[in-house]
């Protein structure tokens, strides 16, 4: 079973997307922290991680550079409703270091399980 990191700082979105995985069949751990996720990630236990790019603790971009780094088997996954700027310039920085997909919020269930599945190379 594949195991996934889900990092945002809305919990309603953290609980839609950890359903959504868990009736897909993956195992999920969820933070709202982004140095909690880098904590989390120190054993390398993950497949994926999901991480918002605007977190408290550590930024998302920030969590990515690291962990692509120390952890270059762990696929990544950025998502992204903005802040002060649009989400597609954060999401274009997260790809330069090291996310190998973007979603930019609101996205829709299918949209974003399609995305999983495209990271981690499954299909149901």
């Amino acid at each position: 079973m594949k195991k996934i990191l889900l990092v945002d700082d809305d919990h309603q979105i953290l609980e839609m997307l950890s359903t959504l995985l868990k009736r897909g069949g993956f195992s999920v751990e969820i933070t709202d922290n982004g140095k909690i996720a880098r904590e989390m990630c120190e054993g390398g236990k993950y497949d994926l991680l999901v991480t918002d790019i605007v977190l408290p603790g550590k930024e998302g971009l920030d969590l990515i550079l690291e962990l692509s780094q120390k952890l270059p088997d762990m696929k990544v996954i950025a998502i992204s409703g903005g802040d002060s700027v649009e989400p597609e310039y954060y999401l274009e920085l997260a790809t330069i270091l090291g996310a190998q997909l973007t979603l930019v919020k609101p996205f829709t269930p299918s949209e974003f399980m399609d995305k999983v599945h495209a990271t981690l190379g499954t299909r149901l």
